[in-house]
């Protein structure tokens, strides 16, 4: 028997609170030591011991970690988790292809993706993505073609994914307005801390300097 959504925030909540980060266990209670911001958001640590092919619960609980979801209910996670898939792919492969159509959005499990974009003859890295990180959103929520190359590189062979019909994707997020406006408010985080990076000042050896204020 398939879980109901209040069945499944009932036990996402029993999980998150009880032992969270303890070896030998798979999920417990965020405490301060488990948690990390990105950009303005705090979000848990990732599990770490996930099965290796994930169940339904532990899908909600890996996309609670990520910070494009985290502020989801429950029963939201739990439609995504249903309606993702997994997928391994191998070093060298490649998730997309700068000009594709954008298909499905993918949330990294495991392994780390290469993202480029093609300027001349070479294609320049723009970034490499680990774990918790989503890839192809924008691209998904505004239909236009794929901005850049997702590649699946090193150290581990492989990278495991779970992935998300474009089409499911844009469904979920027409059907539930609350859900939208979460995703606007940490996509616009993203874009902000782009812009600001790309106007930073450099110092000696291309280093960008501190901002007044900042304790690095």
């Amino acid at each position: 028997r398939s879980q109901s959504g209040l069945e499944v925030a009932a036990e996402f909540a029993q999980s998150a609170y009880s032992g969270f980060g303890n070896p030998g266990t798979l999920t417990g209670g965020f405490g301060p030591g488990d948690t990390v911001v990105t950009g303005r958001f705090a979000v848990p640590r990732l599990p770490q011991n996930l099965g290796p092919v994930c169940t339904n619960l532990e899908r909600v609980l890996f996309l609670h970690c990520v910070p494009l979801f985290v502020d989801f209910e429950p029963e939201d996670l739990l439609t995504l988790a249903r309606s993702s898939e997994e997928k391994t792919f191998s070093e060298g492969q490649r998730l997309f292809n700068q000009g594709d159509l954008g298909d499905e959005v993918y949330v990294l499990i495991t392994g780390r993706v290469q993202i480029s974009v093609a300027t001349g003859q070479r294609p320049q890295v723009v970034t490499v993505l680990g774990p918790g990180d989503c890839i192809g959103e924008m691209s998904v929520i505004d239909g236009s073609p794929r901005s850049a190359t997702a590649t699946v590189v090193g150290p581990a062979q492989s990278a495991r994914l779970l992935c998300i019909a474009g089409d499911t994707f844009r469904r979920f997020l027409e059907e539930r307005s609350h859900v939208a406006g979460k995703v606007i408010g940490v996509l616009a985080s993203r874009l902000r801390q782009l812009v600001e990076r790309a106007h930073a000042p450099v110092g000696p050896g291309g280093a960008p300097l501190p901002r007044i204020g900042s304790r690095s």
